[in-house]
């Protein structure tokens, strides 16, 4: 068998510290570890120092914060503080004692203003509310007038005939189709030939078919007949005393047309 060759050792050659000299391999290895150990400690003065120097430096800007805040705020308005001093404006009580005194003076003038505008209606409603509404309306010169509600209101029937040569009687019946009473409407009475064109218009007052200022309200729901005599003349002849009179030519005289309406 081939003889075994001896392992290789390897030596750390090192330059021995001033002082003191090297020999053999124990004292080979003492000089590497009291040399590692010189240049751990060096490099760790050195990392600690800039670390101590930052510390006090960071120490120093947060002992001079709270007074170079107030100088900061001072140039700059931030949001925030902005925020904060609107918050604070509106929570004084000064402040809030103004808005809701404006909101209630703001809701009786629109109260004000409704019950003026509406005041034939409300009447209508509720008769009771008519004396304080009354005491409303004399500084502000209105009148209370019966509610006008058109729509309200519905020829339900009619019927237009010939009594004797030019004399006509109408008759209609008015219906109140809502839940309060309103005003007696007038009618216009439009009478055609026999192609349905207009030869004469007539418009009647409530007054003219019977209704006194006392009755002028057509109650809910109520209904009101009438009758107009009506007399159909030429141009040139005079009408009967106390008659409606239409100037029409009585023999063209075909059909009618009764429309309620407030002037």
């Amino acid at each position: 068998a081939p003889p075994v060759a001896p392992q290789e050792q390897t030596h750390l050659a090192l330059q021995p510290p001033a002082g003191g000299t090297v020999s053999g391999e124990m004292g080979t290895v003492s000089t590497v570890t009291v040399a590692v150990a010189v240049a751990v400690a060096d490099t760790a003065d050195a990392k600690v120092e800039p670390l101590a120097s930052a510390q006090i430096e960071g120490a120093d800007a947060l002992n001079e914060l709270p007074h170079a805040l107030p100088e900061v705020l001072a140039h700059e308005d931030v949001s925030f503080v902005r925020n904060s001093r609107r918050q604070a404006f509106w929570r004084r009580p000064g402040v809030r004692f103004s808005m809701g005194l404006a909101v209630l003076m703001l809701a009786t003038a629109l109260l004000v203003q409704f019950s003026v505008q509406q005041r034939d209606r409300l009447t209508a409603m509720e008769p009771r509310l008519k004396t304080w509404l009354q005491l409303l309306c004399e500084p502000l010169r209105c009148e209370i007038a019966p509610f006008r509600h058109i729509e309200a209101v519905v020829i339900d029937s009619s019927s237009f005939n010939k009594i004797n040569n030019d004399f006509y009687r109408l008759s209609f019946v008015l219906k109140n189709t809502a839940m309060i009473p309103v005003a007696m409407p007038s009618l216009e009475v439009t009478l055609t030939d026999a192609q349905e064109q207009a030869l004469t218009r007539r418009v009647v007052t409530p007054a003219e078919f019977g209704v006194t200022a006392s009755g002028d309200l057509l109650r809910a729901g109520a209904d009101f007949s009438g009758v107009i005599v009506m007399q159909v003349l030429g141009s040139d002849a005079k009408g009967a005393a106390g008659v409606d009179v239409l100037v029409a030519a009585p023999l063209r005289v075909a059909g009618y047309r009764v429309l309620a309406f407030y002037p």
